[in-house]
């Protein structure tokens, strides 16, 4: 009983050190991809600005806000906001996402290098490297 209660107060502590800016990340998340879904694109930016005031580490906050500017129409302030996720986590779906913007902004060049970076991180994202070849096999436009 004894190993049971000192269990429980050690993953409580461990909890409460660890977890309280996960949670307030995931909170924001989960109230910002709500307001999404349902069309409420600038609530989900002001949500996820606040979240970020607190936790300024987290690139999932910084990239769910990036795809709500997007819908906005804001790809300058979506790319920003890729980058920043990109300080915090230099991670291949990161380079995905702001390939997929720069493709959207029709900079080709910069998205093909974006998914070129994404593959060498991480070979098996087949997105990646499908996007690469149809955006070197693309004609060019005159």
């Amino acid at each position: 009983m004894k190993k049971l209660f000192l269990l429980f107060l050690f993953c409580s502590i461990f909890a409460l050190g660890c977890s309280k800016d996960d949670n307030a990340a995931n909170k924001a998340l989960r109230m910002g991809t709500e307001q999404s879904d349902t069309g409420n694109f600038n609530a989900a930016v002001d949500t996820y600005t606040k979240a970020l005031e607190q936790i300024k580490d987290n690139a999932n906050l910084y990239v769910d806000r990036a795809r709500a500017k997007i819908e906005l129409g804001d790809l300058d302030g979506a790319l920003d906001d890729i980058n920043k996720g990109l300080e915090v986590n230099e991670e291949a779906w990161l380079y995905v996402e702001r390939a997929t913007v720069y493709n959207m902004k029709g900079e080709t060049e910069l998205a093909l290098e974006d998914y070129k970076k994404a593959s060498s991180l991480k070979p098996n994202i087949d997105f990646a490297k499908d996007s690469a070849t149809d955006l070197e096999t693309q004609p060019e436009e005159n």
